[in-house]
Parts: structure tokens; sequence; C-alpha cells
């Protein structure tokens, strides 16, 4: 797991700090909050503003420096790289839309592909320490239809990510990322979604209760991060952070009801079928021998943490 770093490797904002697109996000937001309490000086990098995130503390937004930067422009991004001179970056900026409807093609090309080929040009020559892109479990494998634009867009920013760093040697790590849950995800993704849902007294309309999914808490998925932006064996193929092992959305949602002690229906198969999106496992051993990392919050003990998020604030 990650270690808190010593003084002496601390670094004071503007001297070599960690980078961090896409930090108005969920996963962002958990990864500038873990980074700050480890001691790191951090940029976050962000395409609107951090104000009224409840996520971060007035605390952290204290310590860390802003840039509002639109990476889909390349001049911009190259000056952001330029002037912060980071010594790492963790790349989470993205559309991050798995829907396969074609109004997302563009949209996932810019904010997936796009954002990512300009920081790694930019990068080039100036990143002396670890640039570290965020693949994902949707990742169609070679020859194998693709579910949506998003996994296009990432299959082809890993495919740039690797190549940049065997032609040009800049020192990057690919981290494929699983389903991530937690406190201040987006009430429209499915384990929000269904907590409310139920916490208001309202039917979820679910799809299939038979599929499998590799849940991983955010707060693992911000430790491996971290350990990426260091360990050594973080170079090479994509490092898979995930739990190791599938739960159907049947176990989760009755998860759910049972810690709330709902007994509100599911009204499942009320969504379109989609056929094409991959069921696949987190490879966690391999990630443990890499970088010295493992999941540990348990997904019962996940999710009864963001139940809790999520009552409070409907609670007001």
């Amino acid at each position: 797991m990650t270690r808190q770093r010593s003084a002496r490797q601390r670094s004071t904002i503007g001297d070599a700090p960690l980078l961090i697109t896409g930090a108005g996000g969920f996963l962002g937001r958990h990864l500038v909050n873990a980074a700050v309490r480890r001691g790191e000086s951090v940029v976050a990098v962000v395409r609107r503003s951090l104000d009224n995130c409840p996520i971060l503390s007035a605390e952290t937004l204290g310590r860390i420096r802003v840039e509002r930067v639109d990476l889909t422009d390349a001049a911009a991004t190259a000056e952001l790289i330029r002037r912060v001179a980071p010594d790492r970056i963790v790349h989470l900026a993205g559309y991050a839309e798995g829907l396969p409807g074609p109004e997302h093609l563009l949209a996932s090309f810019d904010g997936d592909l796009r954002t990512t080929v300009h920081l790694l040009a930019a990068s080039i020559g100036r990143v002396a320490g670890r640039v570290v892109i965020t693949g994902s479990l949707e990742e169609p494998e070679p020859g194998s239809p693709p579910s949506s634009p998003y996994a296009i867009a990432k299959r082809a920013g890993v495919e740039y990510a690797l190549g940049v760093r065997d032609l040009y040697g800049l020192p990057v790590a690919v981290a494929r990322i699983f389903m991530t849950y937690g406190p201040g995800q987006r009430e429209r993704k499915l384990i929000p979604y269904v907590i409310d849902s139920l916490l208001t007294g309202r039917e979820p309309e679910l799809g299939d209760p038979g599929r499998s999914v590799d849940w991983v808490h955010v707060d693992d998925v911000v430790e491996g991060l971290l350990s990426m932006t260091e360990h050594p064996g973080a170079i090479g193929d994509p490092i898979e952070l995930g739990s190791g092992h599938g739960t159907t959305l049947g176990e989760t949602v009755e998860t759910i009801r049972e810690l709330l002690g709902s007994r509100v229906a599911i009204r499942w198969n009320a969504r379109p079928p989609r056929p094409r999106e991959r069921v696949r496992t987190a490879t966690v051993e391999a990630t443990a021998r890499r970088i010295d990392w493992q999941p540990r919050v348990a997904l019962r003990d996940g999710l009864a943490r963001t139940i809790e998020t999520l009552r409070r604030r409907i609670r007001g």
C-alpha cells in the first residue's frame, strides 16, 4: 500500500508538484484529498470550479493550487505543463460516458482521447517522474467489437500512452480501473441511484440482475493510483485496479436493500440490454506483485459507507 512520504521527499507548491487532471470529478476529488493527507503538493486541473465541493474540505482547498485548463486545447495543455513543471501526473480527465449511442462519439474522442494525447505530447522531455494514464475495463481486446465510443477512446488512449513511452522514453504507467463506487459519486450511477431511490421510496429501474460486476471502492483505487506514481513495478502492461471478483447486480442490490431495511420493489430488466458490455474481473494477484497493492474495502462495508453519506445528504 502507499506509504506516507518523508519530510525530505515532500515538495512545496510550485516545486515539482503532483498534477491531477480531472480533479473536479468523483475519483479526482478523492485522489486530491488523499494526496494532500500524505503531504503531497497538489496542482488540481479542472474545467470548471472546485467551489461548493463537499468532498474537498476548506483545509484541503487551501493547500492546493487549482488550474482551470481545457485539455482539448493543445497549446493550453503545453503551457500548463511548462508553467507547473510537475514531477508526476495522474490523468483522470475525461468524458466518462459509457453509453453506446453515436451522439457520444465526438465527446468521447475529445474528452477521453484528445486530452490524453495532448497531455502525453506536452509531457515529453518535461516530466521526469511518472505519468499515470487511466484505462478502463471496457477496453475491447484486439479484434473484439467495442461496447461504446468511450471504450474505443480508452483503448486508443492506452495505445498512445504505451507507444509514447516506447518511442520517447516518457515514464508512463497505465491503470485499468474497474467499477468504482463510493461517497460523492454522481447519483445517476448505479449504486448511488439505487440507494437514493430506496431511501426516498422510489422503485429503481435496472437492467439484467445476472450481470456480474467487479466493484472496487474509491479509497482502494486512490491508493492504487498513488502507488503507481512511484512504484517501479507500475511500468509495463496495464495495472488492474479492482476487487478481483464479480458480484451480480441482483446480489449488489439485495445487499443495499438489506443494509437499508428497505422493502421497496426493484424493477428488473426495465432498461435495454447492453450485450457488448464486457464482463471481467481484475487480476489483483499480478497487481499485488507489481505495486504492493491490494483492495481492502469489502463490498458490504463500502456500500454501508456510501449509504451513510447519502443518508446524511438527504437529511440535510
